[in-house]
């Protein structure tokens, strides 16, 4: 906003969320607009790229009405922001030249530059279709994208067979399963480890895996069964005399005792779905215990058997592994279709500018002159294909830009959304030099008792560098980020501060699932809940000022019905959970169904029972001679 700040240059501007990044944006087109002399910027020099189609709506829209408002400012001579304030006291001449200016830009704002990644990828390959080689006439870039016909070509694959060989049924089961057994919803999986020109790393096939489980098997002493399972009831005897597992146990020790297992027979084995082997656990007692007081016959083999073969068991059936394995099996298809059907992805239209820029120098020149200005926002999102558009377009020494920001946080590059990578953060900001390094330190979104403790707990006993980054020497610097003036708060005088800590301890043999289902039933649920009860109870706080974040829709779906039936605590999903499954969809169906059909007795009962009036059973028992279900007739017949 100070006009004193030159704003033609090259800058790596650090903005943690709230500090007003965006604000600061649609302050800087006007003045880019404004100040430009040599050359003269228009809304078609100016690019701005953000990361979702949502920042990008609004993006333009505050740029358009922050327009507006300086246009307006100019107007009537007033102004409370220092760089128009500033232009009001120039000459006459140069207030009128602003105000064309303005107007011009409003008037063609239609040419304002402000794309998703993806939407500047596909604008711009459009535009200079010839050059690029890209023939494809979309108006957006949903619109490439022909899913349901690549689906069918991918479907084509699942029609003629899979070789078991390199995927067996199990294994092509437990990638199914990952989809929910939905085969729409596996062709989607498919689809996101294929685009984008990802690479897939070649995993062991079927084949290879059940040649490895028979060589472990040959390694081992021929055992008869009836030896194995004496040991086995020893050892286990809770999980021996399970029926369920028996038909596992069986095969297994069957192909100890042949020494090896045909291909069909391992499949079984994985088809169960889990290894008994697996499940024994030696207790200390057994283990403490002199093995040869133990009564085994073969001492220490069941240990050898769950160290040798618990692993290949996991990774034959891993879910995950097995999806790659699958789409490496479509991707041959995958690619006839995208040349059959013309199809291209959001990251396909990455790659697809990537490799034009690569080929085409009178490409690469022609985009180098087009935009003067550029501003990139959520810079933390940026992954490596990308990366290399910005720096052939916007690093390079033919580049005749006049102003350079590359806004973004790198604590949120961490997480690696959307295959960002926080090195090639630090790497622009390495490219840009130290000077160009400024800092939005004012966080205006939070209370600033909150902007306190988030402060002290990013930095209570820490070094400034304590993020850890293990491909550096130095690790990420975490700054604290000043707060606006203090305002009153309901929380005010809450002894209990603004951030609240507890431990969960359980076992090490939890497993990779935490928290578990019932640590959240035991003590996460029973201690928000009593928090909630706390603050509207002592505070007067609503629920609607009240949000939980929860790590999927599943541990939604767990509190949400443990805070409604244990706590009487209303509250609601966003997004996820389908209207359709809710109580309200439910109690207005019945509701119009029984004025639809008022003769229905059915009909009826199901809306008298229901959550508008809740009528127990024996209320409505019988027909028409029962005084409700008339009465409710009547009502529905006077209102037809």
């Amino acid at each position: 906003l100070d006009p004193k700040t030159p704003i033609f240059r090259k800058v790596f501007l650090e903005a943690s969320a709230g500090t007003g990044k965006t604000f600061a944006i649609e302050h800087l087109v006007p003045r880019l607009l404004l100040e430009s002399r040599s050359p003269v910027l228009d809304l078609s020099n100016i690019l701005v790229v953000t990361f979702t189609r949502a920042a990008t709506r609004e993006l333009k829209s505050r740029i358009y009405q922050n327009l507006l408002a300086v246009q307006k400012a100019l107007n009537s001579g007033v102004s409370s922001l220092p760089y128009v304030s500033y232009l009001l006291k120039q000459e006459p001449s140069c207030i009128q030249k602003a105000q064309k200016i303005l107007e011009e830009a409003l008037c063609f704002f239609q040419k304002a530059q402000v794309f998703t990644l993806h939407g500047f990828c596909l604008k711009i390959l459009q535009e200079f279709s010839l050059e690029s080689g890209f023939m494809l006439s979309f108006d957006d870039e949903q619109e490439c994208s022909q899913k349901q016909k690549l689906k069918e070509y991918l479907k084509d694959v699942f029609r003629r067979g899979i070789d078991p060989s390199i995927l067996s049924q199990a294994q092509l089961k437990a990638a199914f399963s990952l989809a929910g057994k939905n085969t729409e919803t596996l062709m989607d999986l498919i689809l996101s480890q294929l685009e984008g020109d990802k690479k897939l790393q070649p995993y062991e096939s079927a084949s290879q895996l059940h040649k490895r489980w028979n060589d472990a098997i040959r390694a081992l002493p021929s055992i008869p069964s009836s030896e194995l399972w004496h040991d086995y009831r020893i050892i286990a005897p809770r999980l021996a005399s399970s029926e369920k597992r028996r038909k596992g146990v069986e095969l297994f020790f069957s192909s100890i005792e042949k020494g090896g297992c045909s291909f069909d027979q391992w499949d079984e084995q994985l088809e169960i779905g889990s290894f008994f082997i697996e499940d024994i656990k030696f207790s200390k007692a057994y283990l403490s215990k002199d093995p040869s007081k133990r009564g085994l016959l073969h001492c220490g083999l069941f240990e050898r058997l769950k160290e040798d073969f618990v692993p290949l068991y996991t990774q034959a059936l891993d879910k995950h592994i097995a999806l790659l394995q699958l789409a490496s099996v479509c991707k041959a298809h995958y690619d006839k279709a995208r040349a059959d059907l013309l199809h291209f992805s959001p990251d396909d239209l990455v790659v697809y500018l990537k490799q034009a820029l690569e080929k085409s120098p009178s490409f690469r020149r022609k985009l180098i002159e087009r935009f003067k200005a550029v501003i990139i926002d959520e810079f933390q999102d940026t992954d490596l294909a990308q990366w290399d558009i910005f720096t052939r377009l916007f690093f390079s020494e033919t580049s005749s830009l006049s102003a350079l920001y590359l806004v973004g946080d790198p604590k949120q590059s961490i997480y690696a959304f959307r295959r960002a990578d926080v090195y090639l953060y630090l790497k622009a900001a390495e490219l840009l030099g130290e000077g160009s390094i400024c800092y939005l330190n004012t966080n205006y979104r939070s209370h600033p008792a909150l902007i306190e403790a988030l402060n002290t707990f990013f930095s209570f006993q820490l070094p400034a560098k304590w993020m850890h980054l293990p491909m550096r020497s130095e690790g990420l610097e975490v700054r604290a980020v000043k707060s606006k003036p203090s305002y009153s708060s309901f929380l005010d005088g809450d002894d209990r501060g603004r951030m609240h800590f507890f431990v969960v301890e359980d076992d090490e043999g939890a497993g990779k699932k935490w928290p578990r289902e019932s640590v959240e039933y035991e003590t996460l649920f029973p201690a928000m809940a009593q928090e909630i009860v706390r603050l509207r109870k002592d505070k007067g706080c609503k629920l609607s000022q009240m949000a939980i974040l929860v790590k999927d829709r599943f541990q939604a779906q767990r509190l949400q019905e443990t805070f409604k039936s244990e706590y009487s605590i209303p509250c609601l999903m966003q997004k996820t959970f389908s209207p359709l499954e809710s109580t309200a969809y439910e109690a207005m169906k019945d509701l119009l169904c029984a004025a639809a059909r008022p003769q229905s007795l059915s009909a009826l009962k199901r809306f008298l029972s229901g959550p508008f009036l809740g009528y127990p059973s024996h209320e409505i028992e019988g027909g028409l001679e029962n005084s409700n279900l008339q009465k409710a007739k009547e009502f529905f017949l006077e209102t037809e």
